[in-house]
């Protein structure tokens, strides 16, 4: 998910459990679809999505390297270190 939207790109995508946790959201970050079955309107509602938002490419960029890099994560672990007592 991270690569497609660091390069622009919407994600069509399951629903997963992690989603909001990460902050993606439903029609702005990811499309959901919740059927095989679904998979066409997920894929149309991206695609009218993106011709309608012609700056949805930069905001999906902007929105991982915001808060979805290699530097935030590190910094996440040595923040839980932190709190756990294990580094100073």
């Amino acid at each position: 998910y991270y690569e497609a939207m660091a390069c622009g790109k919407p994600v069509i995508t399951c629903p997963m459990p992690d989603f909001d946790h990460v902050g993606f959201r439903e029609g702005e970050h990811v499309f959901m679809y919740s059927s095989l079955d679904d998979i066409p309107r997920a894929v149309y509602k991206a695609l009218a999505t993106v011709t309608d938002d012609p700056d949805l490419g930069r905001r999906l960029r902007q929105f991982i390297l915001g808060y979805h890099t290699y530097e935030h994560r590190i910094n996440k672990v040595f923040e839980q270190l932190r709190m756990a007592g294990m580094l100073t």
